[in-house]
């Protein structure tokens, strides 16, 4: 087993809280991005995904 002498001092819980939090939010910015898309076809590295794109009355749309 490694003891603590053997991590970085920058290597500590704070470090990986914040790792996860980044990893997370990045994640779900994808997300979002891909269910506001209005492509067909999303295709992201080694991941291709192919929809149909529901159709928008003009009444159904709101600008802000």
């Amino acid at each position: 087993m490694a003891s603590d002498d053997d991590l970085p001092l920058w290597f500590d819980d704070t470090f990986i809280l914040t790792l996860l939090g980044l990893i997370g939010g990045g994640g779900a910015a994808i997300l979002a991005y891909l269910l506001r898309s209005r492509c067909r076809t999303v295709e992201c590295c080694c991941v291709k995904c192919e929809r149909d794109v529901i159709a928008l009355d003009a009444s159904q749309v709101s600008v802000t």
